[in-house]
């Protein structure tokens, strides 16, 4: 997966300059050359269905029950009007030409019609309220389902955010965010709905949903081009250790016995390269050229490699850190990789005992999605990018030249990484294809969570995604994939769900509220605030849980957003109204646990050296403080920031300790188990502990819950972030979220036999 370095080698390997004769580029006679000409073109497309054309009308198309998957667009009939136009931030359109489709394919001059590329400039079909558009942005419009749920996203979040208009949007921003909504339609193998309009709208609704597209789009509407990215959507690079890539190779070279090999890449750990801490992507045998480190970052705008261990290598050095892939893998995107002059060859080409000099340029295309069968299966959607190089020697004797090209594509799959790479130089063409992939015990879902939850009952795992508004999103664990979004209040924070399975509440940081949601519709309902302190400000949720048999009832642990210490005392609400009675603030239960009955809740404070333990009585007035164990009275819980769960009739703490909560006595102890987050499993007899080792790794222990002997512990790598909440789900599975976007999700027979 050390794309680019070892092409770059093997073309300088390739040049000569030891002919005689011949000086300079040499030039070209004849008449000037013609002025060049600005066109758009491209294709129209609905989703491939099964259709009798009848007449020439798109509409026969779109209007399809018989959709089949987004990645196969059909063309629409000859003749189908295509109009060219400005676009008004509200969406207006005023037509400046029109043509028809042929073969399947319109076309514009601009240069003709007096017009340049701007944001406002759209190609659009349309037929009354039905209509596909396009943002002009380069001279290859596609327009489809996805080019107009860009459109309807721009448009959407102009109308929410008042002073945006279409101005303030680039025709960069514009073509990234379309390319965005393109690679996530293809990783997600997005179906197609009822009819054009329904299959717009589930699109541009994930769409809005990805936090790093809907991050982009914010970004975007601010005047200017913005610096941020979209990421890489559909993690088509995966740059963590989720496993061992084998790759099979031949090297085929015209006139000889072709050649073969065989490569693993590993990602393998961190290092600093000047100031950056990079990750390092181990091949034992890449290209057929022996093992090599190379060093990789990975942020919104794209993946940087910042060199390579291979000493012989002086080109690539002169060259890092550049932009090997630039995200989004929007369909024909196209950038310019490199572009340097006078690099150092290190090589005397022309033998008159001085090196020559080099210019480079690399440019890189997304070719597009398709599906590709190599030895270890057959991988649907997978993004093509080809690049090609031309380097350029320059004799130091006479100035002479000589060029040489090199082209190389490679297959990435959504999660998976690389699956094929194909180099073309001269007579030698080099393939790797992938023979088997060998996951790691843990699975990583990208997705930026504040918490997670299991549900018993859909058998999915529930995460809180940030946002103004925000969403539930649910994660089916035994496939990693995404279900619909549920959209919330702002700023989702905690989750609690019900012992029956009904509801899963929500901690809303940006109201100082909570929103209930009903798991069997899906859907999001009662929403009510928790008050506030007429000194301090208003109440938001620190931790919280419904109270056993009562699903309509929820304990929460509230504090203030800016005062110290935060406790703002516990209070106990029914569908939204709070009992009169609740604890006092300042010093209290940080987190809470109920017991197995209604009536009795456990708390601890977290934040000040009084770590004390309450028990506390619930009841039809509310929720009072029986009473404490704290630091004075001995050490029955210490720590900041120590959490604790119940089951089976004990707390366990994430400092170790097993506690008998009604004898307030400590039990026993879990031996280097000092955590970020406990799962006590009694059904099991085991207790889980997630354990913080320093990112890019961390470690889940599991113990004997009888006699507190460590069982297993698994090292979970690449971790970006924090690790936080554990959670049990199914029979055998564990998952926890991280601070980086990431949720892991960890099925190991060590841990779970």
């Amino acid at each position: 997966m050390k794309w680019f370095n070892s092409l770059s080698v093997v073309l300088v390997m390739s040049l000569t300059l030891t002919s005689c004769g011949g000086g300079g580029d040499g030039g070209t006679g004849g008449s000037p050359p013609a002025t060049a000409q600005t066109t758009v073109s491209g294709t129209v497309q609905a989703p491939n269905g099964q259709v009798a054309f009848h007449q020439p009308s798109i509409w026969d198309v779109f209007e399809s029950s018989a959709f089949a998957s987004l990645s196969g667009l059909t063309p629409v009939p000859d003749g189908t009007p295509v109009q060219l136009g400005r676009m008004g931030s509200a969406g207006s359109f005023t037509v400046l030409a029109s043509t028809t489709v042929s073969s399947g394919r319109y076309s514009f001059n601009l240069t003709s019609l007096g017009l340049t590329i701007t944001s406002d400039l759209v190609v659009r079909v349309a037929n009354g309220a039905v209509q596909m558009r396009a943002f002009v942005t380069d001279d290859t419009i596609d327009l489809n389902p996805i080019s107009e749920s860009a459109v309807q996203a721009v448009l959407d979040h102009i109308t929410a955010t008042p002073g945006t208009s279409l101005t303030n949007f680039t025709t960069q921003e514009l073509s990234d965010l379309v390319g965005a909504i393109d690679a996530l339609t293809a990783a997600n193998q997005s179906a197609a709905g009822a009819n054009i309009n329904t299959t717009i709208s589930s699109i541009k609704t994930a769409a809005l949903n990805e936090p790093a597209i809907a991050a982009f789009l914010s970004s975007a509407g601010e005047p200017g081009q913005t610096i941020e990215g979209t990421g890489d959507i559909g993690n088509y690079f995966p740059l963590v250790q989720i496993g061992t890539w084998s790759y099979q190779g031949t090297d085929t070279t015209t006139g000889q016995v072709p050649i073969a090999y065989s490569n693993t890449t590993t990602v393998s750990g961190t290092k600093s390269v000047g100031e950056v801490v990079t990750t390092i992507i181990s091949d034992s045998n890449f290209l057929n050229d022996g093992a090599e480190e190379s060093y990789y970052t990975k942020n919104g705008r794209g993946l940087t490699l910042h060199g390579t261990n291979d000493s012989t290598d002086i080109l690539t050095a002169q060259l890092v850190p550049f932009l090997a892939l630039r995200f989004p893998f929007g369909t024909g995107s196209t950038f310019e990789q490199i572009n340097k002059k006078g690099l150092t060859l290190g090589q005397d080409l022309d033998g008159d005992g001085t090196n020559e000099k080099a210019d480079l340029i690399s440019i890189v295309t997304v070719k597009g999605f398709e599906s590709v069968t190599v030895p270890a299966g057959t991988f649907s959607n997978c993004v093509k990018v080809e690049r090609q190089i031309t380097i350029t020697a320059i004799a130091s004797s006479d100035g002479r030249k000589q060029s040489v090209q090199g082209t190389d594509a490679i297959w990435l799959a959504s999660s998976i990484g690389q699956v094929k790479y194909v180099s073309q130089i001269a007579d030698q063409t080099v393939t790797e294809e992938l023979t088997s992939f060998t996951p790691t015990n843990a699975r990583i879902v990208s997705l930026m969570t504040n918490d997670l939850i299991f549900d018993p009952g859909t058998q999915k795992i529930y995460t809180s995604v940030p946002g103004n508004p925000g969403s539930i999103t649910p994660i089916d664990p035994v496939t990693g994939a995404l279900g619909q979004p549920i959209p919330v209040g702002n700023e989702p924070l905690k989750l609690a769900i019900s012992d029956n399975r009904q509801f899963l509440y929500v901690g809303l940081d940006g109201e100082a509220a909570v929103q209930r949601v009903d798991l069997a519709t899906q859907t999001a309902g009662l929403k009510f605030s928790l008050g506030s302190d007429p000194s301090v400000g208003p109440f938001f949720v620190e931790d919280m849980e419904v109270l056993p048999g009562s699903p309509q009832s929820i304990a929460i642990s509230r504090k203030y957003s800016n005062a110290s210490p935060r406790h703002a005392g516990v209070a106990i609400y029914d569908n939204g109204v709070q009992r009169p009675t609740t604890t006092p603030g300042h010093t209290g239960s940080n987190v809470i646990e109920f017991s197995t009955l209604s009536s009795r809740l456990y708390g601890y404070n977290q934040e000040t050296t009084e770590f004390g333990f309450r028990r506390m009585t619930v009841g039809a007035s509310g929720v009072t403080v029986l009473d404490v164990f704290d630091s004075f009275m001995g050490d029955l819980i210490s720590g900041f920031g120590v959490d604790i769960k119940f089951d089976g009739g004990r707390i366990y703490t994430t400092s170790g300790r097993v506690i008998d909560p009604e004898a307030r006595t400590v039990v026993g102890t879990f031996s280097g188990a000092a955590s970020l987050s406990v799962r006590p499993d009694t059904v099991l007899g085991r207790v889980f502990f997630l354990i913080p080792t320093g990112s890019p790794t961390a470690k889940v222990s599991a113990y004997d819950l009888n006699t507190r002997q460590l069982l297993w512990t698994e090292e979970i790598p690449g971790v970006s972030g924090s690790p936080n909440n554990l959670v049990r789900w199914g029979a055998k599975g564990l998952a926890f979220r991280t601070t980086g976007g990431q949720v892991f999700l960890i099925e190991s027979p060590n841990l779970i036999p």
